[in-house]
């Protein structure tokens, strides 16, 4: 934990926790144990108008390989983080949490990666221009005839601005790569990101969520993480302007084998559906963009599938709080396909679809 007052001068917090890794088994038989927890804490404030930057990182610690027929390695330590930062004196206030978990260990039950979960773990308050951003990264399979999972990522972001300043906020949720496999690699990480933000001035939100890859292996890759994102919305009570983003990328599916027969994995589809939100009455800009995993790559066997995006988005202002702007925009990316094998028929790319309706019945569009 670290934690810094500084008057009226420039505030720097930097905080950073690592678990220790998981004991491994050495030319015996037993399970390995699993990686430990980290958790960081950071705080800092002035009262006078120099930046306050206030920054908290933890990893978990990796599991532990296992030995012996049967025997369990160790899972991926999980990771938390906390950070606050504040500024009577209207300066700019940046804050930022960032976790990773414990990549699982090897074995003949390989370690799940650690899951990473924010929930508002960003927090400040300033008359000037508040910038929160939080992100959270599953960890890695760990590896073995069928490799494990990725870990799970979630980032939920819901909080707000009390002195009134300009309010920027991003959360950000990352899938663990899958573990590589001698027959199976296993499956990229899911994640899901939602954010929530409530200010009197300009309002900027921001969700981003990519599932993790798949793991790689000499006989079927395992198939990319699914991508999803719950609450994005923004709201001024102000009249500022508002911009709300949703960015969602499936994950690419793993490598196959470069010889003999398999396949390569598959990449994830993206489906969004009216998932962006905002209120105001100055401009509101609305944004959401879906991407489709990419197929894994192979050379000998049969090609993964790429993922398909879509993204629907239909906005109709008919009520009391009403825009004076209404800014609209819908983008869909079919996943790319992989490089195929040396004979046979390499990947397709992935459909596409984008829609988007919008009506302002008292200002602009």
């Amino acid at each position: 934990m670290c934690i810094r007052d500084r008057g009226n001068s420039a505030v720097t917090v930097d905080d950073f926790a690592q678990g220790g890794h998981g004991g491994e088994m050495n030319g015996g038989t037993g399970m390995g144990g699993s990686g430990g927890a980290a958790s960081s804490t950071a705080v800092g404030s002035n009262a006078g108008t120099e930046l306050v930057r206030v920054t908290a990182n933890a990893r978990g610690g990796m599991g532990g390989q296992g030995g012996g027929i049967g025997q369990s390695a160790g899972a991926g330590g999980t990771a938390m983080a906390n950070a606050t930062g504040t500024s009577t004196g209207g300066a700019q206030v940046e804050v930022s949490t960032s976790i990773l978990g414990g990549r699982g260990g090897d074995g003949a039950t390989p370690g799940a990666g650690g899951a990473s979960v924010l929930i508002d773990s960003v927090s400040g308050s300033t008359a000037g221009h508040l910038l929160l951003s939080q992100e959270a990264i599953g960890g890695s399979g760990g590896r073995s005839t069928v490799g494990a999972a990725g870990g799970v990522a979630s980032s939920e972001l819901t909080t707000g601005n009390l002195l009134g300043g300009q309010l920027t906020g991003t959360a950000t949720a990352i899938g663990g790569i899958g573990g590589g496999g001698t027959k199976n690699g296993g499956t990229g990480g899911s994640a899901n990101a939602s954010i929530e933000l409530t200010g009197a001035g300009k309002v900027d939100v921001t969700a981003n969520a990519t599932g993790g890859e798949g793991g790689i292996s000499v006989e079927v890759g395992g198939d990319g993480g699914v991508a999803t994102v719950g609450t994005v919305k923004g709201t001024s009570t102000g009249g500022g302007d508002v911009t709300v983003t949703a960015n969602v990328t499936g994950g690419n599916g793993g490598r196959g084998p470069s010889f003999g027969v398999g396949a390569a994995g598959n990449g994830a589809d993206v489906d969004l559906n009216n998932v962006v939100d905002g209120s105001t009455t100055g401009n509101l800009t609305l944004r959401q963009v879906a991407t489709g995993g990419d197929s894994g790559v192979i050379l000998e066997g049969t090609s993964g599938t790429a993922g398909d995006a879509s993204s629907y988005l239909v906005r109709r202002i008919d009520g009391i709080v009403v825009p004076a702007l209404l800014f609209v925009d819908v983008e869909a990316f079919g996943g790319n396909g992989g490089f195929g094998p040396t004979s046979g028929i390499a990947a397709s790319g992935a459909i596409a679809d984008a829609t988007a309706i919008a009506e302002n019945n008292e200002g602009s569009v």
